[in-house]
């Protein structure tokens, strides 16, 4: 009887240790945050964070269409280090360490205007050539009106990436309703930066977003875009410049007169 008390006690003294534990993970105490002032921008626009300099902490970069310099931070000091300066319009980014060697890459997006004839949409990628603090090289990719979103996607499987660039707008569309022409897509490899084709002329009106998504089994990447038609989801098929791409529209999103319709955003998760 004493050795099934015992054991007993015990079942009941883990049982209670254990949601005590879980009470204590499951805290409904408030979370508190506080403000850390990194840099001012005026107007900024879209930030991302990536390790640049390889100590293991998260760097911050931040545009501003309003700022000629694209930076990044360093943390947590914030000591900022110029990747490029004198350009106009920096509209958007995207980061990945396309070689290897700790220290990423920077696609970057310039020259932008929301009206096409006004909007030169130049496509760059930087590189630190060793020293993320030192003097970056920048080498034109593309110019293509209104060039608005960048991803790194691996869309053939290789191992890879291909970076993607989506205007917001076709060339013929004007304010207010920018549903006079239709947006493509299109994908450069990083072999030569030849300009492929994702989708040609066939999203009308506003790209809102493009995302990066492994939808499928496999190697490959897949492509998410947002934009007055809905959420589009596309997949490529071949490799390399043999690349074709199918179209699903997974869902039309909001019903409306132009610009009040479609998908503005999308994730996955």
């Amino acid at each position: 009887m004493r050795l099934k008390n015992l054991v007993l006690s015990l079942v009941v003294a883990l049982l209670a240790s254990s949601c005590s534990s879980t009470e204590e993970t499951r805290s409904t105490a408030p979370v508190t945050f506080r403000a850390h002032d990194i840099a001012e921008y005026r107007g900024g626009y879209a930030v991302e964070v990536a390790d640049f300099n390889s100590d293991g902490l998260l760097d911050v970069v931040a545009n501003s269409t309003g700022n000629p310099e694209l930076v990044w931070h360093e943390n947590p000091s914030w000591e900022p280090h110029v990747i490029v300066s004198d350009t106009r319009a920096i509209v958007n980014k995207a980061i990945a360490d396309l070689d290897g060697d700790g220290i990423p890459e920077v696609a970057i997006q310039s020259a932008f205007a929301m009206q096409a004839a006004n909007s030169e949409g130049i496509n760059w990628i930087a590189r630190s050539g060793g020293d993320p603090e030192g003097e970056w090289d920048a080498e034109l990719i593309d110019r293509f009106e209104t060039s608005h979103h960048v991803i790194w996607v691996d869309l053939d499987g290789d191992g890879e990436l291909e970076l993607v660039n989506a205007p917001l707008i076709g060339p013929g569309s004007l304010a207010p309703t920018y549903d006079q022409d239709s947006a493509s897509v299109f994908w450069y490899g990083q072999e030569n930066w030849n300009r492929g084709i994702i989708a040609d002329a066939d999203i009308p009106g506003v790209i809102h977003r493009v995302r990066k998504v492994n939808w499928d089994t496999g190697g490959r990447d897949e492509v998410l875009v947002a934009s007055f038609e809905g959420i589009g989801l596309y997949r490529a098929r071949g490799t390399g410049d043999a690349m074709t791409f199918e179209k699903e529209l997974i869902s039309r999103g909001h019903v409306a007169a132009a610009p009040r319709l479609g998908s503005s955003d999308v994730g996955s998760g």
